[in-house]
């Protein structure tokens, strides 16, 4: 929606549809091969609001993790 917000840890919050596309945009460029498994992922959602929980490798974007 054109009035969307998301709230993220990781992107901050952001309003509206062209900012979170475009946040995902240079997500995807910076972190070619990020990538969400639906296997490990949930939504939850109650009337108009919703929140994504999710995990993945984050060692290819962030060599201080632990391997």
């Amino acid at each position: 929606a054109a009035d969307a917000v998301a709230v993220s840890p990781v992107f901050r919050t952001l309003t509206g549809r062209a900012a979170i596309e475009a946040s995902f945009d240079h997500l995807f460029r910076v972190v070619p091969d990020y990538r969400v498994d639906a296997e490990e992922s949930f939504l939850i959602h109650e009337g108009d609001r919703a929140a994504l929980a999710s995990s993945g490798d984050q060692r290819s974007y962030c060599p201080l993790m632990p391997r």
